[in-house]
């Protein structure tokens, strides 16, 4: 559930553009832990 939340969210993040991400490994670990020490996500 919380890799579908992330990718949820990558996909409506500002800025999104559709294009392919190469970052969005990064992005989604940082997604991650700030979810789960309850920190804002990026």
């Amino acid at each position: 559930m919380a890799l579908r939340r992330a990718a949820a969210a990558h996909a409506e993040r500002p800025g999104s553009t559709g294009d392919a991400d190469t970052d969005w490994a990064e992005w989604y670990a940082a997604y991650l832990v700030a979810e789960q020490t309850g920190g804002g996500a990026s």
